[in-house]
């Protein structure tokens, strides 16, 4: 890894995460929520993904979620 490389390791549950219209978080929101933030450490980055996935689904998780974000240094 290169320094600022991110690498994320995450259950289906993070992807799964649906919102009111039932639309899952995806791959996508993911991605979404790493280059936003691809400036934080990994905590940062980790606390910005929770965040994130507690406000897409109104705090009314259908899943378990659990992941860990790296970030090379």
């Amino acid at each position: 890894l290169e320094k600022g490389d991110l690498m994320i390791i995450y259950t289906d549950g993070v992807k799964d995460i649906r919102n009111k219209s039932n639309k899952s978080f995806g791959a996508e929101g993911i991605k979404r929520v790493l280059s936003n933030y691809v400036e934080y450490d990994a905590e940062g980055i980790s606390n910005c993904l929770a965040h994130a996935l507690v406000k897409y689904c109104n705090n009314q998780l259908n899943d378990d979620a659990s992941f860990i974000i790296l970030k090379a240094e």
